[in-house]
């Protein structure tokens, strides 16, 4: 079975806070959080080792007793290439985007003639310690996404050293959104203003799905301003910054059922990859 249907099929389950334990004080915060047998982030990275397709360690991240190594899949094609550089799984209880991502690795390796002139470069799963138990922050509470300032975490300073190291022509951050009643995108200073939007609306009329209501044409374009001062960058502005040409972030609607908002991430995945120049 691929990667992407094991994931679809398996019931996944977030659990809860113990607040049963009023009589012990608890080391850490974390201590109330258990591990979701159901997902594990080792199991994830025995079946990107399954897949046969060249797979490394981004570093590994220690928390207490617990380690996790970030594994990342790399293909290089074309010599000399720009990679598309794909990201999810920053927030844990996000798992579509990490679901997506591992059923694009799982035809990369099945299907030899899929996008054969195309480098890449993914991380399917960014906080393996939340996505485990269905939850937002990583060990340390952190919202990953919010920290690629500064000294950051153990997991932006790894995506950061890799950003460092690879030569990303188009970024790609995939999230979710508990609020939005459909999909929409995030995009800087992309050349075209009409890509976007038109993107948005292939993706909604392909899929019989909406892109949400609450954002004009389904995409966020972020300002040069807002860019600029933002005191807290995404991974996505944070490639920007380093000199990325293009980057996203995709978001779905949590409330949609798992197969749906796979089927989003890889439709607009689908998209950028074939229409972004790869140079």
């Amino acid at each position: 079975m691929g990667l992407a249907k094991s994931l679809v099929g398996t019931s996944f389950v977030s659990l809860v806070c113990a607040c049963t334990a009023q009589t012990q004080a608890s080391s850490h915060w974390a201590d109330f959080w258990q591990v979701a047998p159901q997902r594990q982030a080792e199991t994830l990275t025995q079946d990107l080792v399954a897949t046969g397709l060249p797979m490394s360690r981004l570093g590994t991240i220690r928390y207490q007793q617990q380690t996790y190594p970030l594994p990342v899949i790399k293909l290089n094609r074309v010599p000399k290439q720009a990679s598309i550089c794909l990201f999810a799984g920053v927030h844990g209880n996000e798992i579509a985007g990490t679901a997506a991502a591992l059923s694009l690795i799982d035809d990369l390796a099945h299907q030899p003639q899929l996008y054969p002139k195309t480098n890449f470069v993914i991380v399917p799963l960014v906080n393996p310690w939340g996505w485990e138990r269905g939850f937002r922050y990583n060990f340390e509470g952190q919202d990953i996404a919010r920290n690629f300032a500064r000294a950051g975490t153990q997991e932006t300073v790894l995506i950061k050293a890799l950003l460092a190291r690879e030569r990303c022509q188009l970024v790609v951050d995939l999230h979710e959104d508990s609020t939005k009643t459909g999909f929409y995108l995030l995009t800087y200073a992309h050349p075209d203003p009409s890509f976007t939007p038109s993107l948005v609306e292939k993706v909604a009329k392909a899929l019989g799905m909406s892109s949400a209501e609450q954002v004009p044409q389904g995409v966020y374009q972020i300002s040069a301003q807002e860019f600029a001062t933002n005191p807290r960058p995404t991974l996505s502005q944070y490639a920007r910054e380093q000199a990325v040409p293009q980057t996203y972030i995709i978001e779905t609607p949590m409330q949609l059922p798992l197969k749906e908002r796979i089927a989003i991430h890889r439709r607009v995945l689908d998209e950028l990859i074939t229409h972004l120049p790869t140079s």
